[in-house]
C-alpha cells in the first residue's frame, strides 16, 4: 500500500533539472523510469529560474559543475527568499567530483540531498524517496 502511494505521489511531482542537453535527456530518462513524467529542464540559470515561476516544481535536480553559473551559486540564489518565491524546494545536487569539500560547501548552500556519478535508476529513486518522507530544513 505504502509503494502504491508512492508511486502515485512520484507520478505527480514537479521536477526541475538543471543540466547540461546531454545529461539532461539522460536523466529523464532515469526519471521516467521510477515514474517521474513532469521533468521540466533547463540548460541555464535564467531559464531555470523561469521555469520556477511557470510551471509547479516539488523539486529540483542540478549539477555541481554548470556553466557559466555553477550549481552552488544556482543553489545559493533559490535559497534567497527575496529574489526567489520557492527558497524552500528540495534541491539535490549531482556531481562526478564528490569531494567532502565540495559535499560540505553544497549542504552550506542550502543542497538537500547529494547524488554522486554515475547516476543509477536505483540511486535517484533513493535520493528523491528521502527527500519526499524525511523532509529537512537545510543550514
Amino acid at each position: 500500500m505504502v509503494r502504491l502511494a508512492l508511486g502515485a505521489l512520484l507520478r505527480a511531482l514537479g521536477v526541475l533539472a538543471l543540466l547540461s542537453m546531454h545529461i539532461g535527456i539522460a536523466l529523464t530518462l532515469r526519471l521516467n523510469a521510477i515514474g517521474i513524467v513532469n521533468v521540466h529542464w533547463a540548460t541555464n540559470v535564467p531559464d531555470a529560474l523561469k521555469l520556477l515561476q511557470e510551471v509547479p516544481v516539488d523539486i529540483v535536480l542540478t549539477d555541481y559543475n554548470m556553466q557559466p553559473v555553477d550549481g552552488l551559486t544556482f543553489t545559493r540564489m533559490l535559497r534567497d527568499s527575496e529574489r526567489n518565491d520557492a527558497p524552500f524546494v528540495p534541491i539535490i545536487m549531482m556531481t562526478g567530483h564528490a569531494t567532502k569539500k565540495i559535499v560540505a560547501a553544497a549542504r552550506n548552500a542550502g543542497v538537500t540531498e547529494f547524488l554522486a556519478k554515475p547516476v543509477s535508476v536505483a540511486s535517484m529513486y533513493d535520493r528523491l524517496v528521502e527527500v519526499i518522507e524525511n523532509p529537512r530544513p537545510f543550514v
